[in-house]
């Protein structure tokens, strides 16, 4: 019997998530959208991160709803980030996976 592929990515950023890696995590992020249906994106490792990262994210968000893939961003974001979030106003698609403090809290 053949196993049936997984249509679900979890892909983890980890370390810095800015200017410098935005290339590298673009590309992770339209390879997941041209092969998953569903994406998870989990910023538990990251250490710190800037505006074109959160951009990245936003355009994620966009790309899921042309494409009809569905996307998440994991609620497991370390405080620091949350926190710069939180002082841009910045608009993230979290979900309440593991019930810690979101982006939107």
């Amino acid at each position: 019997m053949a196993r049936k592929k997984s249509q679900t990515c979890t892909i983890t950023w980890a370390g810095d998530a800015g200017i410098e890696q935005a290339s590298a995590l673009q590309k992770e992020l339209l390879k997941a959208f041209d092969e998953k249906k569903t994406i998870l994106l989990d910023l538990s490792q990251i250490t710190d991160i800037d505006i074109s990262a959160l951009q990245l994210i936003v355009a994620a968000e966009k790309e899921s709803k042309i494409r009809g893939v569905a996307f998440q961003v994991l609620d497991t974001i370390p405080d620091n980030v949350v926190q710069f979030i939180k002082l841009l106003d910045f608009p993230l698609p979290v979900g309440d996976m593991s019930g810690k403090e979101t982006a939107d809290a």
